[in-house]
């Protein structure tokens, strides 16, 4: 499996929540998605490929504290992304800020 494999599918989530991927960093091909909240806090839900297994992982970049992963099948990875996205904004919420408009 390949990056580009999930790309058309994870369109429907990107739209749904005004978000955008980043597809390289330092030349190499990654997968993240930033959120950040109105304090300038940021959160990354990173998707990488090992052993044609998708993994998800919400990472708070602030505390290095937060982080929780997810298993995901490419036919349920919409759903496994809005779980992802749930977990972060639990954060956002507990820091008592608010996810910056789209």
């Amino acid at each position: 499996m390949k990056y580009d494999e999930i790309d058309p599918l994870i369109i429907p989530f990107m739209n749904r929540h005004g978000l955008h991927i980043m597809k390289s960093y330092q030349d190499t091909p990654v997968r993240y998605i930033l959120i950040v909240d109105d304090k300038g806090n940021i959160y990354e839900i990173n998707i990488e490929i090992k052993n044609e297994q998708i993994l998800l992982q919400a990472y708070d970049q602030k505390t290095h504290k937060n982080k929780n992963t997810i298993n995901s099948s490419i036919e349920n990875i919409n759903e496994k992304l809005e779980e992802s996205y749930k977990i972060i904004e639990s954060w956002i919420s507990q820091n008592g800020t608010k996810r910056t408009p789209v």
